[in-house]
C-alpha cells in the first residue's frame, strides 16, 4: 500500500510537470501571437 501511494505521488508529480510545461508553452504561444498582432498592425 505504501508503494502504491509512492507511485501515485510520482504520477502526480509527472502530471504537474506536464501541466506546467503545457501552461508555459501556451503562455509563450499567447505572447508570440500578441507580439505578432502588435508588430503587424
Amino acid at each position: 500500500n505504501k508503494r502504491l501511494h509512492e507511485e501515485f505521488m510520482n504520477n502526480d508529480m509527472v502530471l504537474k510537470d506536464f501541466l506546467t510545461d503545457a501552461n508555459n508553452k501556451l503562455s509563450g504561444f499567447k505572447i508570440s501571437v500578441i507580439l505578432e498582432k502588435y508588430f503587424l498592425s
